[in-house]
């Protein structure tokens, strides 16, 4: 039984890469037959087709005789990884698959093959049936051997791969088996022993334990029993636990029954994620678990309100963190028996057919771009608010998806590639801020940290933490309430590194820029108070933070020398700044706050709905803060920010704030809205104060609107609450 079907053998024998596609199959039958009689790159493909997709071009096939058949083509390009903000020239190739369909038009399905190695001259293969094969020169008498035997023979022998060996995979039907466990075992004792990027705690104060833990007995199915932790070292190691509650009620730590909890829990007693998650404590040979329903008192809000700003402590100090990535509930667990995914693809280029079809000579394994999304990112547990912080806070993490076991430090692997999991970027394309935020975060905080240059140092922050805000802002949460304090834990890890106040999810250093946050697709005022009005966390829903200072400055960096960038210029000032909380924690629930700024002040009539306004030749649109939210009446908009990006063209741009009167006191607002102005010319500044000069001059702009007018800087004085 071959490896590959000749369709596919061609693929990496073209001789020379095509602008156009080239043929593969001419039908979806021919491929499903090559599938079964063992081809394995027909397999793949069309394992990657929703089961929907295969219903669609089955039926397709089977009406041929009145709708063309989907032919199937397939394109070569070279596919790039991101290291940094540079390239590698290539170390992969893309092949597109594409299924045509006339009527809805093609369905595509992309094949990654990562390069492991290039320089394949120093290496030896084992070609045991390949008797003119030379080990000595590894080159091959391409008139004695075709070249599809030797791809054949690559494909079986290949000893160089970073894929397990798809037999014992097969063999493995449960991510709880000893196999699944021991490889999670080595993967979390290497990191340990082997990544220094992994290790934080210098950049934090004193290692501190979690309040309480469950200590949890060697013996299997063995008693657990909750302890307070002032008593054990300081260096005691414990695993944590990421998980979805759910809606159905399971045992949970309360003011009734903690002196049961430690006199000992059984076993049998907790959820099935529990009990998966102590069988992998037990496994890794800890002793200790942290799991908020058993270790914070759930009918206490004094100690919930307590121990949930100290979550930077207890993930990040965390022996590894188990995350339930598929459980939807209590009852979902960790483990699975699991339905497995088509074996990957391992291909030699020898350097005798090195030929111009972006197969450079080298060993290439397929790589599922999409696994990592669909079992991990796109999970049911990703979902959480809370879960943002713990994954990014923990060094190190165990995924326990729906059909394998995934690890994540500074690299990402699964149990289907153990070595290495691979990550793919097409060229000019830099990685989304998920992917930025969660590989890397501690090396990243670290390396901030480290910069002298305290101006830079809160720059690079800046554009840290607006990812961080971007992503959290997409998750749901069961209480609004809970806005600000479940991303408290990441708050209290960048406070070193800004080396300022934190106010309602902001920093006190740059916080013009940051009030240019905009909210996107739908939002909600918080029912109850949250934060102020110019904090992101006012509001439900998803936020994109300005950054344009922090990017340009990275994109800056890369520039030639005949290039220029000049940064933001804030043309807003702020004058004070409070905020009070609950307990004077600056991480703890905002009880009010206020921002009094100095700017140019201009008086905005809006009337039926409208999202843009005029000044002078200007057009300025408006973003409302409340999705859906007809904006009408007497506004005033200040202008915060303008920016002047140069490259080969000019690009100007001015950014405010759309505000409305309160009414209850002179020269207060609540905030509405974020303004965009495109300006021909940096000059628009003399403009909008002219324009603010002359509305005065009509008494358009009354003494209720404004504290106070610096008539020497045309300035007006205003508070937002």
């Amino acid at each position: 039984m071959a490896d590959l079907c000749d369709a596919c053998r061609q693929i990496f024998i073209q001789k020379k890469a095509s602008s156009s596609p080239f043929a593969h199959y001419g039908n979806v039958h021919d491929l499903v037959k090559a599938s079964e009689h063992g081809c394995s790159l027909c397999s793949l493909v069309w394992s990657r087709l929703e089961p929907h997709e295969q219903d669609l071009l089955t039926v397709a096939q089977a009406n041929s005789s009145v709708l063309e058949p989907p032919r199937i083509t397939y394109h070569l390009s070279s596919s790039h990884r991101e290291s940094g903000w540079d390239f590698d020239e290539h170390n992969g190739v893309k092949c597109t698959f594409d299924f045509g369909m006339p009527e809805t038009g093609p369905i595509r399905k992309e094949i990654l093959f990562l390069c492991l190695q290039g320089d394949i001259e120093q290496t030896t293969y084992h070609f045991n049936s390949l008797s003119k094969y030379s080990k000595q020169q590894d080159t091959c008498d391409s008139n004695s051997i075709s070249i599809v035997d030797v791809i054949s023979a690559a494909i079986s022998r290949n000893p160089h791969s970073t894929v397990i060996d798809p037999k014992a995979f097969r063999q493995n039907t449960n991510t709880g088996s000893k196999e699944s466990l021991e490889r999670a075992a080595r993967w979390v004792n290497r990191c340990i022993e082997a990544h220094s990027g992994c290790k934080h705690q210098s950049i934090l104060t004193e290692r501190r334990l979690p309040t309480r833990l469950v200590w949890v007995s060697p013996s299997e199915n063995g008693p657990l029993r909750l302890c307070e932790t002032s008593q054990l070292p300081p260096d005691t190691n414990y695993m944590t636990l990421s998980h979805c509650w759910g809606k159905k009620e399971f045992l949970t730590l309360t003011s009734e029954n903690i002196d049961k909890f430690r006199a000992g829990i059984q076993f049998t007693d907790l959820a099935k994620t529990f009990q998966d998650a102590v069988t992998i404590t037990r496994f890794m040979r800890i002793e200790y678990i942290w799991i908020d329903s058993l270790c914070i008192i759930q009918d206490s809000l004094k100690d919930w309100e307590k121990e949930s700003l100290l979550m930077r402590d207890v993930y990040s100090n965390s022996f590894c963190n188990i995350a339930a990535a598929h459980a939807r509930n209590g009852d979902g667990g960790c483990f699975v028996d699991r339905t497995l995914p088509a074996p990957p693809i391992r291909v030699t280029i020898p350097l005798s057919f090195g030929w111009d079809n972006h197969f450079n000579p080298g060993i290439y394994e397929s790589r599922d771009s999409n696994l990592w999304a669909d079992e991990i990112k796109q999970s049911v547990l990703q979902k959480r608010g809370w879960v943002f912080q713990e994954c990014i806070l923990a060094p190190r993490i165990l995924y326990f998806a729906s059909t394998q076991i995934f690890f994540s430090c500074k690299i990402r692997l699964c149990e289907l590639y153990p070595e290495t999991l691979g990550f793919f970027q097409q060229p000019n394309k830099r990685e989304t801020a998920e992917d930025i935020s969660q590989i890397g975060f501690w090396a990243q905080i670290r390396s901030a940290f480290a910069d002298q240059l305290l101006s830079r140092r809160q720059l690079r922050a800046m554009l840290l933490w607006s990812s961080m805000v971007q992503i959290y802002t997409k998750r749901d949460l069961t209480r609004e309430s809970d806005r600000l304090v479940a991303i408290s834990g990441l708050a209290h890890s960048f406070q070193p590194v800004f080396g300022c106040r934190y106010l309602a999810g902001l920093w006190e250093d740059h916080l013009i820029l940051q009030l240019l946050w905009m909210s996107r697709g739908e939002s909600t005022r918080t029912e109850s108070y949250q934060a102020p009005s110019w904090s992101w966390a006012s509001r439900t829903g998803q936020v994109t933070m300005y950054t344009n200072m922090a990017m340009e400055i990275a994109i800056g960096m890369q520039l030639p020398s005949n290039h220029h960038t000049e940064f933001d210029e804030e043309l807003a000032f702020v004058v004070d700044v409070e905020t009070a909380t609950a307990n004077n924690d600056p991480m703890s629930p905002v009880t009010s706050g206020y921002l009094r700024m100095k700017g140019i002040l201009i008086p905005v009539v809006l009337e039926d709905g409208e999202k843009e306004f005029k000044i002078r030749d200007h057009t300025c649109s408006v973003s409302a803060d409340i999705s859906g939210e007809k904006l009408v009446g007497r506004f005033c908009f200040v202008v915060c920010v303008y920016s002047d990006l140069w490259f080969d063209y000019q690009l100007y741009a001015a950014r405010g704030l759309l505000l409305r009167p309160t009414g209850k006191m002179r020269g207060q607002y609540q905030r509405v809205g974020q303004v965009n102005v495109s300006v021909s010319d940096r000059y628009f500044r003399d403009e909008f104060h002219d324009e603010a000069i002359s509305l005065d001059k009509k008494e358009v702009m009354t003494e209720d609107l404004y504290e106070h007018y610096d008539d020497e800087l045309g300035l007006y004085t205003f508070t937002i609450v």
